[in-house]
């Protein structure tokens, strides 16, 4: 019965699909991004390669310079989510510093000189934050940082003055928006002083049900204190879509299962498949396999929306594909992994 999957084990980490940590920092030595010459911007991406790479020798890591990236290279870094469109903008100047996972990660000269990055699946914000703040320390034993003794550390953007500590976590919530609570959500987060946008978009739709829970300020706190706000903000969104589901299952069993089960056999059995109609097949699936409808790996379900995009699969196959062969090798991919 589908009114008892919502205690097959359902928690935060079963809806968090990831999480990421940002630390954004400034030299005192050198001006912002946005006034930096292109050789100046292109020396200190030398600086701070060589500096983080005679302290730091645990991990494998590599220098991407995206001045000397092809297009499709670019593309497919965006697509990866190693890059941004901010660092895109700025792609005559700007690198990164990526290990072999792509998980950790130095931007630099984004909007600011560096961000360090760690994503992880699921929740693991204190472990994510105990790497960043290492490597952040690495690079501050030779490297001034800007800082001011009232407002902290000097950004860009004044909303990450401070620690400059970005917290972010996609979830998973589809019966939030079938429920048509998330405006509500959206309120009552933003007088907490939180974010919550929507992960995929279309235009103005938003797709596969994913959205990201943010911070918005991190001056007068600390990096923990924003860590375990972001923790017990997501833990209580978690909750919520918890407590629909269970609600929608009691009184719409035979229609959530149907949905379920649909969405599947389109993935498992079509020939073609188009980029955009992805996310939200597997966005029922990857509920159907939450509560354990599905006997399917969620890490691989989420998997799929990256090695999905056609950049992904162009760059793999190192040719230009019709439009045509990218539905049908997507379709091949999606069969492969169910």
């Amino acid at each position: 019965m589908i009114n008892n999957w919502v205690y097959s084990g359902i928690t935060a980490d079963t809806i968090v699909i990831s999480s990421s940590l940002s630390l954004s920092r400034n030299f005192s030595d050198y001006v912002f991004v946005d006034k930096m010459s292109i050789s100046e911007a292109r020396s200190l991406v030398d600086t701070v390669y060589y500096t983080f790479y005679s302290k730091h020798i645990e991990d494998q890591f590599t220098l991407i310079k995206l001045w000397e990236c092809s297009e499709s290279k670019l593309k497919v870094l965006l697509d990866e989510e190693i890059i941004n469109e901010k660092l895109l903008k700025r792609k005559e100047k700007a690198a990164v510093i990526v290990n072999e996972d792509s998980n950790l990660a130095i931007i630099i000269n984004e909007e600011d000189h560096i961000r360090i990055s760690c994503k992880s699946k699921q929740m693991n914000l204190e472990k994510s934050y105990k790497y960043i703040n290492r490597i952040d320390n690495l690079i501050e034993e030779n490297m001034t940082y800007s800082f001011s003794e009232t407002l902290g550390y000097l950004t860009s953007s004044v909303s990450n003055v401070g620690t400059g500590l970005k917290v972010e976590v996609l979830m998973h919530l589809p019966i939030i928006v079938l429920q048509d609570t998330m405006g509500d959500l959206k309120g009552q987060l933003n007088k907490l002083k939180i974010n919550i946008d929507g992960a995929y978009k279309k235009g103005s739709d938003v797709l596969g049900h994913m959205y990201t829970i943010s911070n918005k300020a991190t001056l007068g706190v600390s990096e923990i204190e924003i860590i375990k706000y972001i923790n017990d903000i997501v833990i209580n969104i978690a909750d919520e879509e918890n407590n629909l589901r269970q609600t929608f299952m009691e009184n719409f069993e035979y229609e959530l299962e149907d949905r379920v089960m649909r969405s599947y056999g389109v993935l498992k059995n079509a020939k073609i498949l188009r980029e955009n109609e992805i996310l939200n097949l597997l966005s029922y699936v990857r509920m159907g396999a939450e509560v354990n409808l599905l006997n399917l790996d969620i890490e691989a379900l989420d998997r799929l929306i990256t090695f999905t995009k056609d950049s992904v699969i162009q760059y793999k196959y190192q040719n230009m594909l019709s439009e045509s062969e990218l539905k049908l090798i997507r379709a091949n991919i999606v069969k492969k992994i169910l």
